[in-house]
Formats: structure tokens, C-alpha cells, sequence
């Protein structure tokens, strides 16, 4: 509807809630595929940085309605690769009381990534370390 679209590929919804913030986008949203049933799937929204559901979306919906027309001018596409940033931020959060006498080994779960792979986007980003390695 000749809005500007921030693409940042596959990953996992908080990535979404991350990219809206470090970006400063208007609003977020993605297109979720889930481990639940079908009918658990849809969008995960946001306005500004707030989550956009329930009784938001339905007014949305009826303000579409009563104003539906095409856009005059069309919107830009832009891409993003923001996964270097999100997994470096989620890399903050590690913090060692202590130096380890052996390396922590992380074990990323491949049955939780088959539903879906959003997850396993993240996980193969992250860089093993000296203090941690990811399997």
C-alpha cells in the first residue's frame, strides 16, 4: 500500500522485535510458521514497539474497508541482514562469573528446528568460542 519495507529474512520472532527497535522501523511485522497446529500460525505485528493484536487488528480492519484504494505511488524494498547484530546482542547476555576450567558445550536441538528452522538461522551464526562451543 506504498509503504517502505524493511526485508530481514528468516529468524526467529524476537529477532522481529529486535530489527523494529535497532532499525527504527514504524511498525513489524512476519509471517510465522509454527511447531503448533495450523491454526496457531499467522502474523506476529507490531506498531512503533508495541505489540499489535486482538482488538487493534480488527480496527484495522474496518478502517481498510471503509478507505480501501490503491496506493498512489509505490513502496521501496529494502533488505536488511540484521542476524550479525541480533546474534552479537544475544551475545551481550553471556556472562561469565568466572573463567571455565573446560569449554561449556551448547547442544542446539535439531528436532525443535525441524518445525520450523527459524531458531537454527540464529544458532548457526553464532560463533564458537573458546569459553563455549555450539552443536
Amino acid at each position: 500500500a506504498g509503504q517502505d519495507v524493511l526485508h530481514i529474512g528468516l529468524g526467529p520472532t524476537p529477532m522481529l522485535y529486535f530489527s523494529v527497535h535497532a532499525l527504527q522501523a514504524n511498525a513489524g511485522i512476519m509471517v510465522t510458521g509454527s511447531h503448533n497446529p495450523p491454526t496457531h500460525n499467522g502474523f506476529k505485528m507490531m506498531l512503533g514497539t508495541k505489540p499489535f493484536f486482538g482488538a487493534d487488528i480488527r480496527a484495522l480492519q474496518t478502517a481498510i474497508q471503509a478507505a480501501a484504494h490503491p496506493a498512489e505511488t509505490a513502496g521501496n524494498l529494502h533488505s536488511h541482514d540484521i542476524k550479525a547484530r541480533y546474534t552479537a546482542r544475544l551475545l551481550q547476555d553471556i556472562q561469565l562469573q568466572k573463567p571455565l576450567k573446560v569449554p561449556l558445550l551448547v547442544v542446539a536441538e535439531k528436532i525443535h528446528f525441524a518445525a520450523n528452522g527459524n531458531d537454527q538461522v540464529i544458532v548457526t551464526e553464532i560463533p564458537n568460542r573458546g569459553s563455549y562451543f555450539i552443536v
